[in-house]
């Protein structure tokens, strides 16, 4: 119910930007309203919807509002879909969902929270758990996703262009942090799906994130791209540090592993780790493609951080970056290779092919040579840490990342 001031202030002539912000309940046992639409439909900008625990119906966003789970963990509020469409009626809106889980087993929520062709405007996730994909996209400049403690994960077959997460526009925003995205693994009738799939144009930051893309299965045997860019061209901006992991999807028997990362555009890469799936990687037929993998992973840096006058990083031949492997120590080597299109899954120790290196220990900076031919904008660097353990070779996982090379 409404303060009464608020019903004071409507009497005065004010607006409803002077009047305070409500609280509205829905609970399947009293309060305000049952359904979450219902309360929707009575709120005004800036009011809280908050929900008690229980199961409720698909609801759309048309008011500028918070709605909050008050259960004491997001399973405690359960909602089929959520829709985030342009009948929000006006730009540069602010909405929030909060400590609620979104999905549900009905075929017509497979896309959990959805909405397209948005205007400009703030969508905060935070604390949700989706059961299903998300469907973000945007026709205008200026719309802008944070997602923050959150797990997106799909079932085979939930998503949009064989991903659990499509998001974005031109000149959108995305801001994903603590949080993961596990595209779906591959069944007898659907093939593995992506984590996060991003349009052209989108600027989006990863940070303490978790990307992964979906394993082959024997019907579709090649492991899914953890975060891969839409099918129009264009490129992306995108900024992976603060710890986030990507990883490709394992291909099944012999089928390829998934990429890390695969997308056209400029990578700012600090604390980030980023591998391709076990697996024959697509376009190099290794028939032993399946690595021993070490309990270490690759870190990729570059070193120093190089902006130009617009904020974007580069690199040039002659400048350098950091590679470091964790333990063991003793009896390490970094294979790194540079190419335009190499793949970053499975076994590739670049021994045979240009502009390829081997470095003894377990941290190298390394120096970009010169282009290969055809590289004019940019390289693919990826690498692979080795050693000698009991007399047999063991490798780590592929570690990969594009690198710009002109503004």
């Amino acid at each position: 119910m409404r303060p009464l001031c608020f019903t004071l202030l409507l009497a005065l002539g004010l607006t409803s930007s002077d009047a305070l912000a409500a609280d509205w309940v829905v609970s399947k046992n009293g309060g305000d309203f049952q359904t979450i639409g219902q309360a929707m439909a009575a709120a005004s900008p800036n009011d809280r919807i908050l929900v008690m625990p229980g199961a409720y119906p698909a609801f759309q966003f048309t008011v500028a509002v918070d709605v909050i789970g008050l259960g004491a963990t997001p399973s405690a509020v359960t909602i089929d879909r959520v829709d985030y469409h342009v009948s929000i009626p006006v730009n540069d809106y602010d909405t929030l969902l909060s400590n609620v889980t979104v999905g549900s087993d009905d075929a017509r929520d497979g896309i959990a929270i959805s909405g397209n062709e948005l205007p400009p405007g703030t969508f905060h996730i935070d604390g949700v758990i989706v059961d299903g994909a998300i469907f973000l996209a945007s026709q205008d400049s200026g719309f802008y996703l944070l997602m923050t403690n959150s797990r997106v994960s799909n079932q085979p077959g939930e998503g949009f262009l064989d991903a659990a997460f499509y998001f974005g526009g031109s000149n959108c925003y995305l801001d994903i942090r603590n949080s993961t995205i596990a595209g779906s693994n591959g069944t007898s009738g659907h093939k593995a799906y992506s984590g996060l799939r991003l349009v052209a144009g989108t600027n989006g930051r990863l940070s303490n994130a978790v990307v992964l893309g979906g394993v082959g299965s024997a019907a579709f045997p090649e492991g899914a791209t953890a975060l891969i860019r839409g099918s129009s061209p264009g490129t992306v901006e995108l900024r992976l540090d603060g710890g986030t992991k990507i990883t490709g999807g394992g291909g099944f028997a012999s089928g390829a592993g998934g990429h890390g990362v695969d997308v056209s555009g400029t990578i700012w890469a600090g604390q980030v780790q980023t591998a391709g799936g076990n697996g024959t990687p697509p376009g190099l037929a290794y028939a032993d493609a399946q690595p021993t993998t070490l309990g270490v992973d690759l870190h990729l840096a570059l070193s120093p951080v190089l902006e130009n006058a617009a904020g974007r990083s580069f690199l040039i031949p002659g400048d350098t970056f950091s590679l470091d492997m964790a333990t063991p120590a003793a009896n390490t080597a970094i294979a790194v290779g540079f190419d335009l299109g190499v793949p970053s899954g499975g076994l590739f120790l670049p021994v045979s092919l240009p502009n390829a290196l081997l470095v003894m220990g377990n941290s190298v900076q390394v120096e970009i040579p010169p282009l290969p031919a055809g590289a004019a904008n940019g390289i693919e660097v990826y690498a692979q840490g080795l050693t000698n353990v009991s007399g047999g070779l063991q490798l780590s996982e592929t570690a990969s990342i594009r690198i710009d090379l002109n503004p």
